[in-house]
């Protein structure tokens, strides 16, 4: 079962903190398999890990009990999913955190994951549905890490990285201390989640870095046995962690996640207030847009026929989305999956998106992760999502 307070157990959770030193710091094949799992409870998404971690049904148990007024708009499943993530039981080796590490950083986890798809699925699914945080935030381990991080160098963390809002927590004894050699990592990131409220250790203010986040290495900074380096948040050409779409209602802080939404998402929302199209949006949609983008036109055309249309890292705008909601919503009639992550899309452009929804009845999963949609541009498409059956 899971362990709680003591000298001895602050030690074994440092070690969530401090697994840095396992990280291979190559490229990888991108991590994927589990975006199609059905969402399920976490009972059923922990049953294929039973004789990888025999411990982890009674800590689930546990994770399910903590969790029955969860933070954040989650749902009890969600939360316990993060719970049960940072809880720690012996033999340590047999936590479910160390070994979904371990296999996410293994160059051969393409079997190895499987057993893990159901639980990555609700796992993500919870992180998703809460804000993003851009901000600084500390990671550290008692080891002189400077000779691997090197300024100008693009590296990936491939495991979930547990890291702290607080810099004194790691500063305190039970963590690195203020003695012996050292490196804190100050990591300026940009999609990292803050758990606290669904951790088993709230005290610890931990924020978790997603699987697979890439980073430039800014600066190294030598104070003797403290070694500081500095880290930024750099956004790949291409997807290295596949993310699912989101199902469950938006949470309600400013700015909302902008990730994938569904139609299940869509209809779990029913209950807000519905925000209707304007006349001169719907007349726009419906006629040919006079705003051009023959690279964008392009791309859309060479997907015909097609069922996934990948327009992520585009550098699309407010203006692109008239293109692509007539061009590619409307009248393409094949279209299952759209993925506009990591653009610069805002409220008008979900807008002209929702527009377009209303007349389209084959799209399923549309992925607008980081984009700068605030809680009317999402309102938008949430209630579009219901109407497009």
């Amino acid at each position: 079962m899971a362990v709680g307070g003591g000298e001895e157990t602050a030690t074994q959770r440092m070690l969530r903190m401090t697994d840095i030193i396992n990280e291979p710091l190559e490229f990888l094949t991108p991590i994927s398999g589990y975006a199609k799992m059905p969402l399920v409870s976490l009972e059923q998404a922990i049953e294929p890990l039973v004789s990888i971690l025999p411990e982890v049904q009674s800590n689930a148990y546990v994770a399910k009990q903590r969790c029955k007024n969860p933070a954040d708009n989650l749902t009890q499943d969600e939360s316990a999913s993060i719970m049960l993530y940072t809880m720690t039981w012996e033999p340590l080796e047999e936590c479910l955190y160390t070994i979904l590490n371990q296999t996410l950083r293994s160059a051969n986890r393409q079997q190895k994951l499987k057993p893990w798809y159901s639980y990555l699925r609700l796992f993500l699914n919870a992180l998703l549905r809460l804000p993003p945080l851009n901000e600084i935030i500390y990671r550290g381990v008692k080891l002189n890490m400077s000779n691997r991080y090197v300024k100008g160098e693009t590296v990936v963390w491939w495991g979930f990285s547990s890291s702290t809002s607080h810099v004194e927590v790691l500063q305190s004894d039970l963590f690195l201390g203020k003695t012996g050699a050292r490196t804190i990592f100050t990591i300026k990131c940009e999609s990292a989640r803050d758990i606290r409220k669904h951790s088993y250790f709230p005290e610890e203010s931990e924020v978790l870095v997603l699987a697979a986040t890439q980073f430039e290495v800014m600066s190294c900074l030598d104070q003797g046995d403290l070694r500081i380096i500095q880290l930024k948040e750099t956004r790949p050409p291409h997807a290295l962690l596949q993310l699912p779409p989101v199902v469950g209602s938006l949470p309600q802080s400013s700015p909302p996640p902008a990730a994938s939404v569904s139609k299940e998402k869509a209809n779990s929302t029913a209950n807000k207030t519905t925000v209707q199209p304007t006349a001169q949006s719907l007349h726009k949609l419906l006629s040919k847009p006079v705003y051009r983008n023959a690279d964008l036109e392009k791309q859309i055309a060479n997907g015909e026929g097609k069922t996934e249309l990948n327009l992520s890292s585009r550098s699309l705008t407010d203006k692109d989305m008239e293109i692509v909601a007539y061009y590619a919503i409307q009248e393409k009639k094949t279209l299952t999956t759209l993925d506009l992550s990591w653009n610069q899309i805002g409220d008008a452009g979900a807008q002209y998106v929702s527009d377009a929804l209303r007349h389209n009845t084959t799209l399923t999963t549309l992925n607008l992760w980081h984009n700068q949609i605030g809680e009317k541009g999402a309102q938008y498409v949430s209630d579009a999502l219901r109407h497009n059956t």
